[in-house]
């Protein structure tokens, strides 16, 4: 556990904190799991599994990353690490 400020959002689902040693953490917010902001493979499976076209798994995608920003960025938070997946911390914030 540890608290940390949220200085950047990668997308709907990432964010990057700043710890209060001034350790950088990228983290995959657990339960979590929002249509990628980016044209490309993972986002035509998301779509496809979610019975909507590419485009508005786009949309969404980048509607969720709006949304991250607007409540998140340059916020204090609390983080409960889980486990680590694809070099990200995934964890409760």
């Amino acid at each position: 556990k540890y608290t940390a400020a949220i200085t950047r959002v990668i997308d709907g689902d990432t964010i990057v904190c700043t710890d209060s040693a001034g350790v950088t953490h990228t983290i995959r917010i657990d339960g979590y799991d929002t249509f990628e902001k980016r044209n490309g493979k993972r986002l035509l499976r998301q779509a496809r599994a979610s019975g909507v076209s590419p485009r508005e798994a786009l949309e969404r995608g980048k509607e969720a990353t709006v949304c991250m920003e607007r409540i998140a960025l340059r916020q204090t938070v609390r983080v409960q690490v889980h486990g680590v997946s694809y070099s990200r911390e995934v964890a409760d914030v």
